[in-house]
């Protein structure tokens, strides 16, 4: 989201832009670094790109879905997923 920049609390928005629900029509802001005039957002289909597997930091063993943390961090790297409800 911030390439590279360090310091942000990371308070995160995302917004539906289609109704696909394509990685592409969700555009992610992060509302505490970025402004009116000049916002930070990123479309989340950057994180699946080649440039964006680069920026994935490594693995810091949270599951903040579930409300998991791990004492020790895994040396795996990050990856981006794509999660959804089946009809």
């Amino acid at each position: 989201m911030h390439r590279g920049k360090k310091g942000c609390p990371y308070e995160l928005r995302l917004y539906e832009l289609g109704a696909s629900g394509e990685v592409a029509d969700i555009q992610v802001e992060c509302v505490k670094c970025g402004s009116k005039e000049k916002p930070t957002t990123r479309r989340m289909s950057d994180a699946f790109s080649d440039e964006g597997k680069v920026e994935l930091r490594q693995c810091k063993g949270r599951w903040p879905h579930l409300r998991k943390f791990d004492e020790n961090p895994c040396q795996g790297k990050q990856r981006a997923i794509l999660l959804g409800a089946l009809e």
